[in-house]
């Protein structure tokens, strides 16, 4: 479907025509903004599920941030959900029992999804080899202990989608 620009003409050529036509006062022509022409607006909404399986193979499930890497990743494009929504993630939101996970959303609203078995696996890995046995429960998926640990180290998605790419 054409853009508003190329679909109508400019929006200047808009303006300029009912302003020449007597249908709009030129005052008035000048009040009107024209059409948004948004900085990000041609990137993609979404990557395809190849390019996914890519992104996750490239996050080495034997390193720290590999492992907590690939969770994050399965847990965004399994479940579509949002940055922080991982970010936020505690252990008492996930029922391992019924294989479900708790979101707190938008507007403090709560929802229960199923767990994929790759994503939980994933979790449970990162969970078993690479987190620390702490006890807080806040943000599952926090990488501030391991940077604590690597001060220098620069690695984590950022490297995996470098990998991908």
């Amino acid at each position: 479907m054409p853009t508003g620009s190329t679909w109508l003409g400019t929006d200047e050529d808009q303006r300029s025509f009912f302003c020449v036509v007597q249908h709009c006062s030129p005052e008035l022509i000048a009040a009107v903004p024209g059409i948004a022409h948004w900085r990000l607006s041609s990137l993609p909404r979404y990557i395809s599920a190849q390019d996914i399986v890519r992104l996750v193979a490239a996050c080495n499930p034997a390193r720290p941030e590999g492992s907590r890497d690939r969770a994050i990743i399965l847990l965004l494009a399994r479940l579509a959900l949002r940055a922080g929504d991982v970010r936020d993630l505690r252990l008492k939101d996930i029922d391992w029992s019924h294989g479900r996970l708790r979101v707190v959303g938008k507007g403090q609203c709560e929802t229960r999804l199923p767990l994929p078995q790759d994503a939980g696996d994933a979790v449970l890995h990162y969970l078993q080899h690479f987190r620390p046995a702490i006890d807080d429960d806040h943000h599952v998926m926090d990488t501030y202990w391991y940077l604590q640990a690597t001060p220098y180290l620069m690695t984590g998605i950022a490297d995996a989608c470098e990998a991908f790419i």
